[in-house]
C-alpha cells in the first residue's frame, strides 16, 4: 500500500489519540502490571483452575546463607494504576504504605485497608521433577515465590515437629537425599489453594551422578538480590508513586478525609477524659495514640 506525505499528515493526531487510547485500555487491562521472569517458575492451570507439580526444594550443605529470602510487597490496583513495590519494612525501615495503612487502620477504615495490606513473600531454588502444567519445565532449577501458608504449614512442620511428635527433624532443602514436594493447588477466587500439597513418604537421592548434582548446584540462583538494599526503592520514590496511584495530593480530599476523621477521633477522646473530672490526661498523648505515632 502506498501513502502520500500529505495523507499522513493527515492522519497524524489521530494515530496519536488511537495509540493513547490503545496503551491507556492496555494498562486498564493489566498488560503493562509485571514483567515475567523466566527464572521464576510459575504454575500453569488447567481449565478446571488445577495444576500438580513435583519438584526438589533446593539448600547447598555446609552454606551459612538460609535456603529462602524474605521480603514483603505491596502488589494492587489503585484508582489511578498498579502499585507492586517491594517495603521498606522488609528492611526494617518506615515505609509509606506501612505509614498509609495504619492511618486508615486508625481512622477505622479497615475494609480498604485489607484490599491493599502487605504481603510476606518467601523465595527459593526449586528443582523441578515433573511439571503437570508444563512438562517443558522438567529438568530445570528455578526460582520459586511462595507465601506463608507454604512456608508455614508444609516447610516449618518438617523441620519443627510438634513437641512430643515421633517425627523426627528434618532438612526440606536436602538437595542429597531428601523428600520430593507434590504440589497441588487449585484456584479458589483469586488465589490459589495449595492445602493438598504434601511431601512423599520416602527420602530418595535426587541424582547419582556428581556430575549431574553439580550442574544442578551451578545452576542455582543468588538470593541476595531479594534482600539487597541496593534493590529497594527510596522511602521518597515509594511515596511519589504511592501518591500518584491513590490521586494523593496537598490539598487532595482524600487527606482530607482522613485528617478530618482522625481528628474527630482526638476530639472525642478529649471529650471522653473531660467528663472524668479525676482523670489526668495529656492531648498529645490522646494525638499520638490516635494516629499511632512512637
Amino acid at each position: 500500500m502506498n501513502y502520500s506525505l500529505e495523507e499522513l499528515k493527515k492522519k497524524s493526531d489521530d494515530f496519536l489519540n488511537n495509540l493513547v487510547e490503545k496503551v491507556e485500555e492496555s494498562k486498564k487491562s493489566n498488560k503493562f502490571k509485571k514483567e515475567v521472569d523466566g527464572r521464576f517458575w510459575v504454575p500453569t492451570f488447567d481449565d478446571e483452575g488445577k495444576t500438580t507439580a513435583i519438584f526438589r526444594w533446593l539448600g547447598i550443605p555446609g552454606s551459612n546463607e538460609l535456603p529462602w529470602a524474605t521480603y514483603y510487597d505491596y502488589y494492587f490496583e489503585g484508582p489511578n494504576g498498579w502499585y507492586v513495590e517491594k517495603s521498606r519494612w522488609s528492611l526494617g525501615q518506615p515505609d509509606p504504605m506501612d505509614e498509609y495503612n495504619n492511618k486508615l487502620w486508625k481512622a477505622d477504615r479497615k475494609d480498604e485497608v485489607r484490599k491493599h495490606s502487605r504481603r510476606l513473600n518467601y523465595v527459593s531454588n526449586i528443582y523441578m521433577i515433573s511439571d503437570n502444567g508444563n512438562h517443558e519445565n522438567d529438568g530445570k532449577v528455578f526460582l520459586y515465590r511462595y507465601g506463608k501458608k507454604i512456608k508455614t504449614n508444609k516447610i516449618d512442620k518438617i523441620m519443627f515437629p510438634p513437641q512430643g511428635s515421633t517425627q523426627k527433624r528434618e532438612n526440606p532443602f536436602d538437595i542429597v537425599n531428601g523428600r520430593n514436594f507434590i504440589l497441588e493447588a487449585i484456584k479458589q477466587g483469586d488465589y490459589p489453594n495449595y492445602d493438598a500439597s504434601t511431601w512423599e513418604m520416602e527420602r530418595s537421592p535426587l541424582t547419582n551422578s556428581d556430575e549431574e548434582l553439580n550442574r544442578i548446584i551451578n545452576s542455582m540462583y543468588s538470593l541476595k538480590e531479594f534482600t539487597d538494599p541496593e534493590n529497594f526503592k527510596s522511602y521518597d520514590d515509594l511515596k511519589a508513586r504511592m501518591n500518584q496511584v491513590f490521586g494523593i495530593g496537598s490539598s487532595s480530599s482524600e487527606v482530607k478525609k482522613i485528617e478530618h476523621e482522625l481528628s474527630k477521633q482526638v476530639n472525642d477522646s478529649v471529650e471522653k477524659q473531660l467528663s472524668n473530672d479525676e482523670a489526668e490526661f495529656n492531648v498529645d498523648d490522646i494525638i499520638n495514640q490516635v494516629i499511632g505515632n512512637k
